[in-house]
């Protein structure tokens, strides 16, 4: 009996060693199985962070490429340029929209600009016509006061002060052709 329990126990023994060397094993497939899922995970992860990465830069650097690229037109002196469109609320939005206000803002300045210049040189025409009409005028008095001082002896004490009156007329006449001239020729 004492070697039929035994050999029982040892029976009961091995049956338990295989028993506890197939759950080694399972818990070792198991092991490389979780380490080969945990790989897999990780490098997934990897690569959706590098691809999240990219379209997260690619939607910062393509509308900061698009506004430097209208700055430069601005600076080439391009005004007339459809407005950059921008869906964004954020710091890039923002840019967009200012440097579109700018742009606006430049256009009608510049257009301002070319409407006071064409009006000052209407103006500087009209002065320039002005002073010559009255270069004219101021030639033709000056030739008619000389007509008249050579005039007839009788009328001499008559001419005389006539004379002296014309004379101070044309000072003021030479003096204001000689502003006209002035004028004309700053203008």
């Amino acid at each position: 009996l004492g070697n039929e329990l035994i050999q029982g126990f040892n029976q009961l023994a091995m049956n338990r060693e295989r028993e506890i060397q197939n759950v080694g094993e399972t818990i070792e497939k198991n092991g490389q199985t979780t380490m080969y899922i945990g790989i897999i995970i990780s490098l997934s992860a990897i690569l959706l962070g590098v691809a999240i990465g990219m379209v997260t830069s690619s939607s910062i650097v393509k509308p900061v490429r698009r506004l430097m690229d209208r700055m430069k037109l601005i600076a080439g002196g391009s005004l007339n340029n459809v407005p950059l469109e921008s869906t964004s609320k954020d710091e890039i939005g923002q840019l967009v929209t200012a440097t579109n206000e700018m742009n606006d803002s430049m256009y009608n300045v510049l257009g301002k600009i070319q409407t006071v210049s064409s009006t000052v040189s209407a103006h500087s025409e009209e002065l320039t016509q002005s002073a010559s009409e009255i270069r004219t005028g101021t030639e033709q008095i000056s030739l008619t006061m000389e007509e008249l001082a050579t005039g007839a002896e009788s009328q001499a004490d008559f001419t005389n002060k006539l004379s002296e009156t014309v004379s101070a007329f044309t000072q003021k006449v030479e003096a204001t052709n000689e502003d006209g001239n002035r004028l004309e020729q700053e203008s």
